[in-house]
């Protein structure tokens, strides 16, 4: 059985390449869409969708499934996967959160063709899936209260009511 303290377990376990280490924790402390983590590394990498600032451990987001058009979406990243992000930066220095095999900002496929070969869980689960795990981790596993789990909910951009 999957879980996101399965993904977790995982992620602090974790003996292997970083970059898929980082990509793993993304989803397993984060319910976001793929494309959310396709931004510049730093604020003065900023590129349309976005940027992670280290300095904060921030995300900031320009665009979104459900995002109005003109805002920004900003959350603070988890720990864990803040030390994961500095680990792969301080390995290989990119202008990207996530950049791909070529040193280009990865996209959506690339992350979940990523995620798929490093799982050991068959390719037909997907990174929404994944976003999904998560979203009932948060609801019955942890058992947040609603206040915290709504701040989480948007920053994932996600509806905690149908959700």
């Amino acid at each position: 059985v999957l879980t996101t303290t399965k993904l977790r377990t995982i992620v602090d376990e974790w003996d292997g390449c970083a970059h898929q280490r980082m990509l793993l924790s993304l989803f397993a402390y984060h319910g976001n869409r793929p494309q959310d983590w396709c931004v510049g590394y730093g604020e003065e990498n900023t590129n349309e969708d976005g940027y992670y600032d280290p300095t904060t451990q921030t995300m900031h987001l320009f665009k979104g499934k459900t995002q109005e058009q003109g805002t920004e979406r900003v959350f603070q990243v988890h720990e864990k996967v803040a030390e994961c992000i500095a680990k792969v930066q301080s390995a290989k220095p990119s202008p990207h959160l996530v950049p791909n095999t070529e040193g280009n900002c990865g996209n959506v496929k690339f992350i979940r063709d990523e995620v798929n070969k490093m799982l050991p869980i068959p390719p037909s689960v997907s990174p929404n899936d994944l976003r999904h795990l998560y979203e009932t981790h948060i609801r019955y596993v942890e058992r947040l209260p609603r206040n915290k789990r709504l701040k989480l909910m948007g920053g994932i951009a996600h509806s905690d009511s149908t959700s």
